[in-house]
């Protein structure tokens, strides 16, 4: 019979084997201490670490040097195998011995930090050939490749036909590159993000991720010791928020130099020695985008569109903070066609389009990192990952709002989890999740109360 869950944060530890560079196993399943899995929308790989109690030297007699695979599975009872964080094939690479200290038992609490292979193949190798493909196809391509990873791949399909002469780049370079200019075949969006999660590559764009449906609903509340039925009482502490922090994210001053409330794009382009400009103006482009108080509720700008000044300009009214400044070379203006590469007359790949991905994918990775931002710990799950929506439900703290409501007219909603730290106490039994969430919108737009100079 399958294991039932038996409280909030309730876990099983079913692997922890480290392989050593002599070829030995070393088994922690009854030793570990403590583990942590980490991954973030913006860290191309999964990292973290183990803690265990050596009683036996096998820091000396292993050796563990530094060298070694650990092969791990954790899972959360009652879940099925797709939640499972589940590495026995996929190895950790061990990176480094982080300490090995004396306990009190007379052993040592050795620690270990550990990645995945794809972190040290970056370093290893180079891409150094030319490639032919959308963006999402040389991603895919780089991979497995360079990368030699043989996980699943999560590619969202891109437009435009590119020919690279890539030299010598190291392969996250490559990919990094590939998702600032990235445009979605879906909704023709540049808001591309590459990242590792326990079920492999992501080579996707934000609305992909806003679309979803929240896995949960959370809610900042003490825990209910009246609750009788043992059931209701673990869904109901699964759901509690049990610490958060808000994150002062907004500044006026360093989005404005940043040019995610305007900016201008100059082109060049060498061959019909001519250049165009393109402005970028926050709350005029606001409606063209999708935002993720799209998919569940209203939403609006992060800002106040109020005027700052005599002449009525916004924030968003000053294109010349941050000038852009970029050479091409286009064969046919129309189809925006490269002048570069040209095939039996043809010139079948696109050039350097930046007006259609440089403010898309800046201004909006920009917007939601200076957005909403709530750092929170809650019971954990295994099968929760970056990149997941949630809901939540913040209380006022103080005076209720001009609604009478109880709760955050602006913290609440849909979020998305950018980054989350698993936190698995053996000692304690204890699964947590440390998460950081965010939000590209409001959901009740802030009052313009006119000229303010």
């Amino acid at each position: 019979m399958a294991k039932q869950v038996r409280y909030a944060g309730d876990f099983e530890l079913e692997k922890a084997e480290l392989l050593t560079s002599g070829g030995f196993v070393i088994d922690l399943l009854n030793i570990t201490a403590e583990i942590t899995i980490e991954e973030d929308l913006f860290t191309p790989t999964v990292s973290g670490t183990i803690t265990f109690v050596d009683t036996q030297n096998l820091v000396i007699n292993g050796p563990i040097i530094g060298q070694e695979y650990l092969k791990l599975t954790l899972s959360t009872p009652g879940f099925d195998d797709e939640s499972k964080i589940k590495f026995d094939k996929e190895v950790f690479y061990i990176q480094k011995i982080l300490f090995n200290e004396e306990a009190s038992n007379g052993g040592k609490i050795v620690g270990l930090s550990f990645v995945t292979k794809e972190l040290f193949m970056n370093q290893r190798v180079r891409v150094s050939r030319s490639v032919k493909g959308n963006f999402s196809t040389i991603v895919g391509s780089v991979c497995q490749e360079e990368l030699e990873t043989t996980k699943k791949l999560f590619l969202e399909d891109s437009v435009n036909i590119k020919k690279l002469v890539i030299p010598r780049m190291k392969p996250f370079d490559v990919i990094n590159m590939a998702k600032q200019q990235a445009i979605s075949a879906r909704d023709n969006n540049a808001s591309f993000v590459f990242y590792e999660t326990r079920r492999g590559f992501h080579f996707r764009t934000l609305e992909s991720l806003y679309e979803q449906k929240p896995l949960q609903d959370y809610f900042v509340t003490s825990p209910d010791t009246s609750m009788e039925d043992r059931t209701l009482k673990i869904v109901a502490d699964y759901k509690r928020i049990r610490e958060h922090n808000i994150i002062p994210t907004r500044n006026v001053l360093l989005s404005t130099g940043l040019g995610a409330l305007a900016s201008n794009i100059i082109v060049h382009d060498s061959f019909n020695k001519s250049y165009s400009q393109y402005s970028y103006n926050y709350f005029d482009s606001f409606p063209a985008y999708k935002h993720i108080g799209d998919y569940g509720e209203k939403a609006f700008p992060i800002y106040s569109d109020t005027s700052i000044d005599k002449q009525g300009r916004r924030i968003s009214d000053f294109k010349e903070s941050v000038n852009f400044f970029v050479s091409t070379s286009i064969k046919d203006v129309d189809t925006a066609s490269s002048a570069i590469h040209e095939t039996n007359g043809r010139y079948p790949f696109k050039s350097i389009d930046v007006q259609n991905w440089l403010f898309d994918r800046s201004n909006r990775i920009q917007n939601l990192t200076n957005g909403l931002m709530i750092n929170m710990a809650v019971a954990g799950v295994t099968g929760i990952e970056a990149g997941d929506t949630i809901n939540i439900n913040m209380p006022i703290t103080g005076l209720k709002n001009t609604k009478n409501e109880d709760l955050d007219d602006t913290y609440k909603g849909k979020f998305l989890i950018q980054s989350l730290k698993h936190i698995f106490s053996v000692t304690d039994r204890m699964h947590n999740i440390l998460m950081t969430v965010v939000k590209d919108s409001v959901p009740v737009k802030f009052a313009a109360q006119g000229t303010t100079n």
